[in-house]
Protein backbone atom coordinates (compact mmCIF):
# COMPACT_ATOMS: atom_id res chain seq x y z
CA UNK A 1 0.00 0.00 0.00
CA UNK A 2 1.09 3.77 -0.99
CA UNK A 3 0.41 6.03 1.64
CA UNK A 4 0.72 9.71 1.80
CA UNK A 5 0.63 11.57 5.08
CA UNK A 6 0.06 15.21 5.94
CA UNK A 7 1.58 16.74 8.84
CA UNK A 8 -0.46 19.22 10.38
CA UNK A 9 1.51 21.58 12.02
CA UNK A 10 5.10 23.57 11.27
CA UNK A 11 5.89 22.50 15.26
CA UNK A 12 6.77 19.33 16.73
CA UNK A 13 3.95 18.02 18.89
CA UNK A 14 1.46 15.03 19.33
CA UNK A 15 0.26 14.73 15.95
CA UNK A 16 3.36 14.84 14.51
CA UNK A 17 4.50 12.38 16.77
CA UNK A 18 1.49 10.63 15.62
CA UNK A 19 2.33 10.58 11.84
CA UNK A 20 5.67 9.69 12.67
CA UNK A 21 5.34 6.71 14.38
CA UNK A 22 2.80 5.74 11.72
CA UNK A 23 4.42 6.34 9.15
CA UNK A 24 7.87 4.05 10.99
CA UNK A 25 5.26 0.88 10.91
CA UNK A 26 4.16 1.70 7.74
CA UNK A 27 7.59 1.43 6.22
CA UNK A 28 8.84 -1.23 8.20
CA UNK A 29 5.63 -3.43 7.66
CA UNK A 30 6.87 -2.80 3.65
CA UNK A 31 4.26 -0.41 3.04
CA UNK A 32 5.36 2.66 0.63
CA UNK A 33 4.99 6.28 2.75
CA UNK A 34 5.61 10.28 1.66
CA UNK A 35 5.02 12.46 4.31
CA UNK A 36 4.14 16.03 3.25
CA UNK A 37 4.74 19.37 6.11
CA UNK A 38 4.78 22.91 6.12
CA UNK A 39 8.77 24.61 6.20
CA UNK A 40 10.15 23.44 9.86
CA UNK A 41 14.01 22.57 10.18
CA UNK A 42 12.31 20.41 13.40
CA UNK A 43 10.37 18.82 11.19
CA UNK A 44 12.86 18.18 8.39
CA UNK A 45 15.39 16.38 10.79
CA UNK A 46 12.66 14.46 12.45
CA UNK A 47 11.14 13.00 8.52
CA UNK A 48 14.64 12.18 7.58
CA UNK A 49 14.95 9.55 9.85
CA UNK A 50 12.43 7.66 7.96
CA UNK A 51 13.14 5.96 4.95
CA UNK A 52 10.55 7.70 2.93
CA UNK A 53 10.16 10.59 0.75
CA UNK A 54 9.39 13.95 2.66
CA UNK A 55 7.63 17.13 0.62
CA UNK A 56 7.44 20.76 1.89
CA UNK A 57 4.66 23.24 0.96
CA UNK A 58 5.01 26.30 2.27
CA UNK A 59 1.49 27.79 2.34
CA UNK A 60 -1.66 25.23 2.08
CA UNK A 61 -5.62 26.20 1.42
CA UNK A 62 -8.34 24.16 0.80
CA UNK A 63 -9.41 26.56 -2.02
CA UNK A 64 -6.17 27.26 -3.14
CA UNK A 65 -5.79 25.72 -6.77
CA UNK A 66 -1.75 25.65 -5.98
CA UNK A 67 -2.11 23.41 -2.82
CA UNK A 68 -4.69 21.28 -4.57
CA UNK A 69 -2.08 20.86 -7.23
CA UNK A 70 0.90 20.11 -5.63
CA UNK A 71 -0.86 17.50 -3.46
CA UNK A 72 -2.91 15.89 -7.03
CA UNK A 73 1.00 15.88 -8.55
CA UNK A 74 2.34 14.04 -5.23
CA UNK A 75 -0.62 11.24 -5.43
CA UNK A 76 -0.27 10.78 -9.31
CA UNK A 77 3.47 9.97 -9.11
CA UNK A 78 3.91 8.00 -5.93
CA UNK A 79 0.31 6.35 -7.02
CA UNK A 80 -1.12 7.12 -3.35
CA UNK A 81 -3.68 4.62 -2.31
CA UNK A 82 -4.42 6.23 1.18
CA UNK A 83 -4.06 10.19 1.83
CA UNK A 84 -4.06 10.36 5.80
CA UNK A 85 -4.59 13.41 7.23
CA UNK A 86 -5.21 15.30 10.24
CA UNK A 87 -7.16 18.51 10.03
CA UNK A 88 -10.03 19.59 7.49
CA UNK A 89 -8.10 22.60 5.81
CA UNK A 90 -5.90 19.06 4.71
CA UNK A 91 -8.90 16.92 3.97
CA UNK A 92 -10.71 18.97 1.80
CA UNK A 93 -7.25 19.58 0.00
CA UNK A 94 -6.71 15.61 -0.82
CA UNK A 95 -10.52 15.36 -1.69
CA UNK A 96 -10.34 17.85 -4.63
CA UNK A 97 -7.18 16.99 -5.19
CA UNK A 98 -8.69 13.39 -5.49
CA UNK A 99 -11.61 13.84 -7.20
CA UNK A 100 -9.52 15.29 -10.26
CA UNK A 101 -8.24 11.92 -10.75
CA UNK A 102 -9.57 9.26 -12.99
CA UNK A 103 -11.84 7.01 -10.29
CA UNK A 104 -9.73 3.81 -10.74
CA UNK A 105 -6.44 5.58 -9.53
CA UNK A 106 -8.18 7.86 -6.73
CA UNK A 107 -7.11 7.42 -3.30
CA UNK A 108 -8.98 6.90 -0.41
CA UNK A 109 -9.25 9.93 2.17
CA UNK A 110 -8.80 9.04 5.71
CA UNK A 111 -8.97 11.89 8.69
CA UNK A 112 -8.03 11.23 12.21
CA UNK A 113 -9.44 13.72 14.33
CA UNK A 114 -7.56 14.66 17.21
CA UNK A 115 -9.44 17.76 18.47
CA UNK A 116 -12.90 17.90 20.55
CA UNK A 117 -15.23 20.23 18.85
CA UNK A 118 -18.37 20.34 17.43
CA UNK A 119 -18.31 19.03 13.77
CA UNK A 120 -19.65 22.05 11.97
CA UNK A 121 -22.96 21.60 10.34
CA UNK A 122 -22.81 23.72 7.01
CA UNK A 123 -23.32 21.91 3.20
CA UNK A 124 -19.86 22.40 2.50
CA UNK A 125 -18.26 20.32 5.20
CA UNK A 126 -21.47 17.76 5.44
CA UNK A 127 -20.53 17.09 1.39
CA UNK A 128 -16.57 16.89 2.68
CA UNK A 129 -17.47 14.13 5.57
CA UNK A 130 -19.42 12.22 2.40
CA UNK A 131 -16.38 12.38 0.54
CA UNK A 132 -13.57 11.20 3.42
CA UNK A 133 -13.26 7.51 3.02
CA UNK A 134 -13.14 7.07 7.38
CA UNK A 135 -12.80 10.06 9.91
CA UNK A 136 -11.12 8.32 13.22
CA UNK A 137 -11.62 9.75 16.27
CA UNK A 138 -9.52 9.09 18.76
CA UNK A 139 -11.34 8.85 21.75
CA UNK A 140 -15.12 8.43 22.70
CA UNK A 141 -15.08 12.23 24.29
CA UNK A 142 -14.02 13.50 20.67
CA UNK A 143 -16.88 11.94 18.64
CA UNK A 144 -19.64 12.87 20.94
CA UNK A 145 -18.52 16.19 20.75
CA UNK A 146 -18.07 16.08 16.94
CA UNK A 147 -21.48 14.58 16.51
CA UNK A 148 -23.54 17.36 18.46
CA UNK A 149 -24.96 18.67 15.54
CA UNK A 150 -24.06 15.81 12.68
CA UNK A 151 -24.69 12.02 12.70
CA UNK A 152 -22.70 9.73 10.74
CA UNK A 153 -22.34 5.82 10.49
CA UNK A 154 -20.55 4.26 13.40
CA UNK A 155 -18.40 2.21 10.14
CA UNK A 156 -17.30 5.15 8.60
CA UNK A 157 -16.04 6.86 11.98
CA UNK A 158 -14.05 4.57 14.49
CA UNK A 159 -13.01 5.17 17.37
CA UNK A 160 -8.52 4.31 17.70
CA UNK A 161 -7.81 5.46 21.21
CA UNK A 162 -4.00 6.69 20.29
CA UNK A 163 -1.02 4.57 21.44
CA UNK A 164 3.47 5.51 21.51
CA UNK A 165 5.41 2.63 19.18
CA UNK A 166 8.60 1.61 21.40
CA UNK A 167 10.98 3.88 20.90
CA UNK A 168 13.74 2.47 18.47
CA UNK A 169 16.17 4.91 19.48
CA UNK A 170 19.10 4.55 22.23
CA UNK A 171 17.96 7.25 24.65
CA UNK A 172 21.39 6.65 26.68
CA UNK A 173 21.20 6.13 30.41
CA UNK A 174 21.22 9.39 31.23
CA UNK A 175 22.13 10.47 35.02
CA UNK A 176 19.82 13.60 35.30
CA UNK A 177 20.43 13.91 38.95
CA UNK A 178 24.19 14.26 38.60
CA UNK A 179 23.58 16.14 35.20
CA UNK A 180 21.89 19.18 37.31
CA UNK A 181 23.95 18.68 40.63
CA UNK A 182 20.87 17.32 42.11
CA UNK A 183 21.25 15.00 45.55
CA UNK A 184 21.34 11.27 44.98
CA UNK A 185 17.69 10.65 47.03
CA UNK A 186 15.99 13.73 45.31
CA UNK A 187 12.36 12.86 43.39
CA UNK A 188 12.14 14.26 40.26
CA UNK A 189 8.78 15.21 39.09
CA UNK A 190 8.40 14.96 34.60
CA UNK A 191 6.47 16.68 32.48
CA UNK A 192 7.11 16.37 28.97
CA UNK A 193 4.68 18.40 26.24
CA UNK A 194 4.73 21.63 24.63
CA UNK A 195 5.53 24.80 26.53
CA UNK A 196 2.57 26.47 25.65
CA UNK A 197 0.08 28.13 28.45
CA UNK A 198 -3.12 25.75 28.38
CA UNK A 199 -1.16 23.12 29.06
CA UNK A 200 -0.90 24.07 32.69
CA UNK A 201 2.88 24.75 32.52
CA UNK A 202 2.65 28.31 34.22
CA UNK A 203 0.64 26.26 36.81
CA UNK A 204 3.27 23.49 37.25
CA UNK A 205 5.80 26.79 37.90
CA UNK A 206 3.36 27.80 41.12
CA UNK A 207 3.27 24.26 42.25
CA UNK A 208 6.97 23.85 42.65
CA UNK A 209 7.22 26.93 44.91
CA UNK A 210 5.04 24.76 47.34
CA UNK A 211 7.66 22.47 47.26
CA UNK A 212 10.91 24.59 47.65
CA UNK A 213 12.08 23.22 50.90
CA UNK A 214 11.85 19.90 49.61
CA UNK A 215 13.99 17.09 48.41
CA UNK A 216 12.16 17.48 45.11
CA UNK A 217 13.26 18.88 41.47
CA UNK A 218 10.56 19.53 38.66
CA UNK A 219 12.19 18.68 35.29
CA UNK A 220 10.04 20.18 32.08
CA UNK A 221 10.68 18.50 28.61
CA UNK A 222 9.76 20.67 25.65
CA UNK A 223 9.90 23.69 23.54
CA UNK A 224 7.17 26.02 23.14
CA UNK A 225 7.10 30.05 21.34
CA UNK A 226 10.61 31.48 22.35
CA UNK A 227 8.69 34.78 23.53
CA UNK A 228 6.65 32.24 25.85
CA UNK A 229 9.59 30.10 27.00
CA UNK A 230 11.69 33.28 27.60
CA UNK A 231 8.31 34.79 29.66
CA UNK A 232 8.74 30.92 31.68
CA UNK A 233 12.55 31.62 31.94
CA UNK A 234 12.25 35.17 33.71
CA UNK A 235 9.06 33.32 36.05
CA UNK A 236 11.57 31.26 37.37
CA UNK A 237 14.41 33.32 37.78
CA UNK A 238 11.68 35.84 39.52
CA UNK A 239 10.30 32.47 41.77
CA UNK A 240 14.08 31.42 42.70
CA UNK A 241 13.33 28.05 41.59
CA UNK A 242 17.03 28.04 39.37
CA UNK A 243 17.59 25.03 41.42
CA UNK A 244 14.07 23.66 41.63
CA UNK A 245 12.91 23.70 38.32
CA UNK A 246 14.59 23.19 35.27
CA UNK A 247 13.70 23.92 31.21
CA UNK A 248 14.97 20.82 29.72
CA UNK A 249 14.55 21.76 26.08
CA UNK A 250 12.82 19.63 23.13
CA UNK A 251 14.02 16.11 23.84
CA UNK A 252 14.13 13.78 20.46
CA UNK A 253 13.64 10.37 22.39
CA UNK A 254 11.92 11.02 25.61
CA UNK A 255 11.68 7.69 26.47
CA UNK A 256 14.86 8.11 28.58
CA UNK A 257 13.92 10.76 30.33
CA UNK A 258 10.10 9.26 31.12
CA UNK A 259 11.66 6.23 32.61
CA UNK A 260 14.03 7.55 35.00
CA UNK A 261 10.88 10.46 36.79
CA UNK A 262 9.49 9.22 39.97
CA UNK A 263 6.29 10.92 39.25
CA UNK A 264 5.14 12.55 36.01
CA UNK A 265 2.56 15.65 36.24
CA UNK A 266 0.67 16.78 33.40
CA UNK A 267 -1.87 19.82 34.63
CA UNK A 268 -3.69 20.50 30.97
CA UNK A 269 -6.19 23.08 31.17
CA UNK A 270 -7.32 22.51 27.86
CA UNK A 271 -10.39 19.86 26.86
CA UNK A 272 -7.99 16.99 25.61
CA UNK A 273 -9.03 14.45 23.21
CA UNK A 274 -6.51 12.09 24.87
CA UNK A 275 -3.05 12.59 25.98
CA UNK A 276 -0.06 10.73 24.49
CA UNK A 277 2.53 11.95 27.25
CA UNK A 278 0.49 11.12 29.83
CA UNK A 279 0.08 7.64 27.89
CA UNK A 280 4.01 7.25 27.59
CA UNK A 281 4.80 8.07 31.13
CA UNK A 282 2.33 5.34 32.05
CA UNK A 283 3.79 2.78 29.85
CA UNK A 284 6.96 3.42 31.20
CA UNK A 285 5.53 2.91 34.82
CA UNK A 286 6.03 5.92 36.25
CA UNK A 287 2.87 7.04 38.42
CA UNK A 288 1.19 9.94 37.07
CA UNK A 289 -1.02 12.92 38.05
CA UNK A 290 -3.23 14.49 35.34
CA UNK A 291 -5.97 16.31 35.03
CA UNK A 292 -9.88 15.34 34.69
CA UNK A 293 -9.90 18.01 31.65
CA UNK A 294 -10.96 15.76 28.70
CA UNK A 295 -10.72 12.12 26.94
CA UNK A 296 -8.35 11.19 30.39
CA UNK A 297 -10.72 9.43 32.10
CA UNK A 298 -11.16 6.95 29.22
CA UNK A 299 -7.37 5.80 29.99
CA UNK A 300 -6.74 6.75 33.58
CA UNK A 301 -8.50 5.21 36.23
CA UNK A 302 -8.41 7.01 39.26
CA UNK A 303 -6.38 6.14 42.37
CA UNK A 304 -5.50 2.69 39.64
CA UNK A 305 -3.60 3.91 37.04
CA UNK A 306 -3.11 7.14 37.48
CA UNK A 307 -4.67 10.56 39.64
CA UNK A 308 -7.08 12.58 38.17
CA UNK A 309 -7.36 16.15 39.50
CA UNK A 310 -8.54 19.41 38.80
CA UNK A 311 -6.33 21.96 37.06
CA UNK A 312 -5.04 23.73 40.18
CA UNK A 313 -2.79 24.45 42.67
CA UNK A 314 -4.17 23.26 45.47
CA UNK A 315 -5.44 19.59 44.43
CA UNK A 316 -1.78 19.25 41.94
CA UNK A 317 -0.05 19.89 45.57
CA UNK A 318 -2.13 17.42 47.51
CA UNK A 319 -1.91 14.27 44.92
CA UNK A 320 1.96 15.42 44.46
CA UNK A 321 2.24 15.26 48.39
CA UNK A 322 0.35 12.08 49.23
CA UNK A 323 2.27 10.19 46.29
CA UNK A 324 6.01 11.42 47.30
CA UNK A 325 4.93 10.03 50.95
CA UNK A 326 3.51 6.83 50.14
CA UNK A 327 6.20 4.73 47.68
CA UNK A 328 4.28 1.64 48.00
CA UNK A 329 0.90 3.52 46.33
CA UNK A 330 3.55 5.43 43.88
CA UNK A 331 4.83 1.37 42.86
CA UNK A 332 1.44 -0.05 42.61
CA UNK A 333 -0.03 2.90 40.45
CA UNK A 334 3.13 2.63 37.97
CA UNK A 335 2.72 -0.87 37.61
CA UNK A 336 -1.36 -1.09 36.93
CA UNK A 337 -0.58 1.49 34.40
CA UNK A 338 2.24 -0.25 32.84
CA UNK A 339 0.20 -3.55 32.45
CA UNK A 340 -2.93 -1.54 31.33
CA UNK A 341 -0.79 0.15 28.01
CA UNK A 342 0.59 -3.26 27.37
CA UNK A 343 -2.97 -4.91 27.67
CA UNK A 344 -5.19 -2.71 26.36
CA UNK A 345 -3.33 0.51 24.28
CA UNK A 346 -0.39 -1.37 23.11
CA UNK A 347 0.81 -0.08 19.44
CA UNK A 348 0.43 -2.96 17.68
CA UNK A 349 -3.34 -2.74 18.63
CA UNK A 350 -3.54 0.46 17.75
CA UNK A 351 -1.69 0.03 13.95
CA UNK A 352 -4.25 -3.10 13.55
CA UNK A 353 -7.28 -0.97 13.73
CA UNK A 354 -5.32 1.77 11.92
CA UNK A 355 -5.13 -0.41 8.67
CA UNK A 356 -8.39 -1.51 8.93
CA UNK A 357 -9.72 2.05 8.55
CA UNK A 358 -7.67 2.30 5.35
CA UNK A 359 -9.93 -0.67 4.27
Amino acid sequence: MNVLHIMAQAEWGGGEQYVYDLAQRQITCGHKVAVLSAPSTGIEEKVSQLACSHFVIKHRSRFNPCSIYHFRKIISQHKIDVVHVNQFQDAFIAVFAALSIPAAKRPRVVMTRHLVRKGKANFLYCWLYRKIHKLIFVSKLAKEKFSTHISLPDIKTPIIHNSIAPSLAAGGDIDYRKQLGLDEQCMLIGYVGRLVDFKGVELLIEVAEKFIEKNVAFLLAGSGDKDYEHHLHTLIKEKQLDSKLFLMGFLNNPANFMEKMTIAVLPSLCVESFGLSILQFMRAGVPTITSNTGAQSEFVKNGETGILVNPTVAEVEQALVELLNDEQKRQHIGANAKHYCEEFLSYDIFFKKTMEAYD
